[in-house]
């Protein structure tokens, strides 16, 4: 299982996440945050902008490709 490390942006606080069990992320235009929908219909809003979850999740997958 690969996580990523993101941060809810009500709370402040980190949020770890199995990239495996991401469906969906995009800017809520209301808020401007993130939002992060998962499989299991739970959704988080989230301070990282989509670009960086982007690059977090390619990093994960590319770091369990070394292993």
């Amino acid at each position: 299982m690969n996580f990523i490390e993101l941060t809810d942006s009500e709370f402040n606080t980190p949020i770890y996440v199995n990239i495996e069990m991401i469906c969906a992320f995009y800017v809520d235009y209301y808020d401007g945050y993130t939002t992060l929908k998962l499989n299991n219909g739970i959704s988080y809003s989230i301070l990282e902008k989509t670009e960086k979850v982007l690059e977090m999740i390619d990093n994960a997958l590319h770091e369990s490709n070394k292993k």
